[in-house]
């Protein structure tokens, strides 16, 4: 043995029960480990629940993005956009119906003069029947033929004025009915073209209002998403930082572990741990020292290094909570000034939904009485064509009554002259009669023929149309406002969470400033172990062959127990400068 030391062992022994000691520091640094482990543990944990959040957050808007730009929110304003166009279709529809309507009007008034004409010419022809009878009668030598001839005038003549009092009567009704209808089916498309006339129009402004408030909401979404991806990243390496408290801790309890060391060489243990200690006394006072030296160095430089990284790591927590609580802030403000997404735009398209509906309901009632009116129409018309068949059935037999009396004047000489010219005008008058029935069956087979296209065109504005364009105008505005209502459940998500992730941010600086006392706890307790050190290792000089080497398993065993390059590197380095023959690591190490 070469060395001697600067104070006995049992002065060491005594010193090292007391506050100064090394048993006294290693229970001193076992509850600052605790301390550090429980204060970056509990920033730590705030700080990930601030993740957490931070995910749920980037997770909802990312949801409302993916929401915003799928194809079903495409689809559902092209279907919105189809119903102010089927709108536009049924007025048009509607229109040309009631074109085609005053057509059918327009045409059958063409009838009015003929129909009036006939009906004089068959008052005539009834006058003519009744002179007939009358010159007949007053004839002496008058025949059974005279009298068939003028009662079967006179039974013609009667039924002409039946079927004319039919066909005016028919005829009569028709045109109210229609004048009806076409003056309701002026008044409803007036008020239809004000309301649905410009629907496109107007849809497309709502459809557009809401997609610029779409794109704003999701340029502050994107904002959002950007600015919590950015501080979800600066959390992450505050948290990765935060990893200064943990090697603290090991360093520190590596201190302990080798301060107790010292406790089992002053006790006299054989061993320490599985490791032998030296037997010699002069060798375990030795190493004893050099355990103080080492752990000196040791606990200063962790002091220092927990010193500065902590502190920086405070001043990075603490500008991360500032900026948190600010860029929150800002954001909410930006998301609360765009206000509820379920404002005026969507709101208008439920009303001009709600406006098309009801009106293409009101449309299909008007079509309906179009439809009717139309249907009579067809069958006024086809019974005034038949009373005009009939017309010209009673022209034939009157024709061929008065041939036959024309022969049986002729017999009578001069006595049947003035019958023979009454037989000649009911001939003229009766085929007057069917030239005028003809002109009235023009008009009226025109007036026919389109009331019967038209009755056979299906009809777009019919109620199960209504009912098919109303749901899906219903389906797309509930797509449209779920997106809506999803947006302004993120923002109430976003009003509720960022708060909490401000808060923990704070209470994470709150948790973390303990540091500052953990930090001057344990320079004071460097500060002990070096006045320890500076006591009990003052004389320390490097050790002969034979201490080395008895000190070197609990050295070897010491220097594994450093996870750090540092921690390796200050014990290498006073190991060796002690043991030059016996404090390098051996090579398991």
């Amino acid at each position: 043995m070469t060395h001697q030391s600067p104070i006995s062992w049992e002065q060491a022994e005594s010193l090292s029960n007391t506050p100064a000691g090394a048993s006294v520091i290693a229970e001193e640094l076992t509850g600052t480990a605790g301390r550090i482990d429980q204060t970056f543990l509990a920033t730590g944990e705030k700080l990930m629940a601030c993740v957490q959040l931070l995910g749920q957050i980037l997770t909802a808007f990312k949801m409302l993005e993916d929401a915003y730009t799928s194809e079903e929110m495409a689809a559902a304003c092209r279907t919105i956009r189809a119903v102010g166009e089927d709108g536009r279709k049924f007025l048009d529809g509607f229109v040309a119906e009631r074109a085609i309507l005053s057509r059918i009007r327009s045409t059958i008034g063409k009838a009015k003069g003929p129909m009036s004409e006939l009906s004089r010419t068959i008052n005539m022809i009834g006058a003519i029947a009744i002179n007939a009878r009358m010159v007949a009668a007053a004839m002496l030598n008058g025949s059974e033929e005279l009298t068939v001839f003028t009662s079967d005038v006179m039974d013609l003549s009667r039924k002409a004025a039946a079927t004319m009092d039919e066909m005016e009567e028919r005829y009569a009704k028709l045109l109210p009915d229609l004048t009806l209808v076409n003056a309701r089916s002026e008044h409803f498309e007036k008020r239809y073209v004000g309301s649905i006339g410009g629907l496109s129009e107007r849809v497309e402004v709502h459809l557009e209002a809401l997609d610029r408030q779409r794109h704003t909401n999701l340029a502050l979404g994107g904002e959002v998403r950007a600015m919590s991806s950015d501080f979800s990243g600066r959390v992450s390496d505050v948290v990765s930082a935060l990893q200064i408290g943990d090697a603290t801790r090991q360093r520190v309890e590596h201190v302990v572990d080798a301060l107790k060391t010292i406790a089992a060489l002053e006790a006299g243990a054989a061993t320490a741990g599985d490791d032998p200690l030296p037997e010699d006394e002069a060798d375990r006072r030795w190493l004893a020292e050099l355990i103080v030296l080492i752990q000196d160095g040791q606990l200063e430089a962790a002091s220092r290094h927990f010193t500065g990284e902590a502190e920086a790591a405070r001043r990075t927590l603490t500008a991360l909570s500032a900026d948190l609580e600010r860029a929150f802030r800002q954001a909410m403000a930006k998301l609360n000034q765009a206000g509820p997404t379920r404002a005026a735009p969507l709101a208008d398209l439920d009303g001009e939904v709600s406006l098309t509906v009801e009106n293409l309901s009101a449309s299909t009632t008007e079509c309906d009485g179009i439809q009717r009116v139309v249907n009579a129409v067809e069958d006024t018309v086809r019974d005034l064509l038949e009373s005009a068949r009939m017309m010209r059935q009673i022209e034939h037999e009157v024709r061929l009554v008065s041939l036959n009396t024309a022969i049986s004047c002729s017999k009578l000489g001069a006595d049947g002259r003035a019958l023979s010219v009454i037989s000649l005008q009911l001939r003229e008058l009766t085929g007057d009669m069917v030239a005028l029935s003809e002109q009235v069956c023009r008009p009226l087979g025109e007036a026919g023929e389109i009331a019967r296209e038209l009755s056979e065109e299906e009809c777009e504005c019919g109620a199960e149309q209504v009912v098919a364009i109303e749901n899906r105008g219903r389906e797309a505005l509930a797509l449209l406002g779920g997106v809506e209502t999803r947006m302004n459940e993120t923002k109430a998500l976003f009003d509720e969470v960022g708060p909490q992730i401000a808060r923990l941010a704070q209470d994470a600086v709150g948790v973390f400033d303990q540091q500052d006392e953990i930090a001057a706890e344990l320079n004071a307790t460097s500060d002990r172990l070096r006045s320890l050190c500076d006591f009990m290792a003052a004389g320390l000089e490097p050790a002969g062959m034979e201490t080395a080497a008895a000190a070197k398993p609990v050295l070897d065993r010491m220097r594994r127990r450093c996870t750090m390059a540092e921690e390796r590197n200050i014990h290498d380095q006073l190991a060796s400068e002690m043991a030059p023959d016996g404090g390098a690591p051996a090579e398991a190490a």
